[in-house]
């Protein structure tokens, strides 16, 4: 029988992830992680089930037990057209490219402006971000976006006048 430990290492390594990943979102030490792989440490039950639903594998299986790997049932995702236009064309490409799609979905992930939960008329959000997403540090950058802002605050309550 398999151990928790070698079910833990497949399982990421099916997955794609690493143990980094799985201390960041257990919000336990990479050190107890690398145990739990080699075998020095024994998982608590909530962080086998938690892992188990961050893996999609069945927690019994991911315990040693011999059961399928997989949960029976399939968990759904809504997905919109665009995102099934966008995976579509990644089933084409070699890993490489595979690759830059999700560096620049990545990248444009991190600009406002491209962000679902940014609203787009928050002149305050818009303005604290640099066009190369740096941060901006100078007194003059700062008066800058202060009066960018007030502009934009003058401008939003001519609107509503």
């Amino acid at each position: 029988m398999a151990t928790f430990g070698e079910r833990l290492k497949e399982a990421l390594r099916l997955r794609d992830m690493t143990q980094a990943q799985i201390s960041r979102h257990l919000q336990v030490s990479t050190a107890t992680v690398t145990g739990w792989v080699r075998g020095k440490y024994c998982a608590k039950y909530e962080n086998i089930i938690a892992i188990a639903d961050l893996l999609n594998v069945n927690p019994e299986w991911l315990g040693g037990e011999d059961v399928p790997m997989y949960k029976t049932e399939v968990p759904t995702i809504d997905v919109s057209e665009i995102e099934k236009r966008i995976l579509s064309l990644t089933h084409v490409m070699n890993n490489d490219g595979k690759e830059q799609v999700y560096r620049y979905a990545e990248d444009l992930s991190g600009n406002p402006r491209y962000r679902a939960d940014v609203i787009e008329e928050d002149p305050f959000t818009l303005a604290a971000h640099r066009k190369d997403g740096g941060n901006v540090t100078s007194d003059d950058a700062l008066i800058a976006i202060h009066d960018i802002i007030e502009a934009a605050r003058k401008k939003k309550d001519n609107k509503a006048d």
